[in-house]
């Protein structure tokens, strides 16, 4: 079986350093580091999982 991931865009992986950074700032490191391995959790279960959830092609066709 082959090894599945996924991969952010840049606008994606830039917006998740600002939410960080926004975080860390307001809330502390504790919470923004929530903020930032949320995501990463859910990614990772779409890749493990990929027709678990429904298709939003209002988002993006496909």
């Amino acid at each position: 079986m082959s090894e599945r991931f996924y991969i952010l865009s840049e606008i994606a992986d830039q917006d998740l350093e600002e939410i960080f950074d926004y975080s860390i700032n307001t809330f502390g490191f504790e919470q923004a580091e929530k903020y930032l391995l949320e995501p990463e959790e859910v990614f990772q279960a779409l890749v493990m999982n990929p027709y678990s959830e429904k298709k939003r092609n209002e988002v993006k066709s496909g």
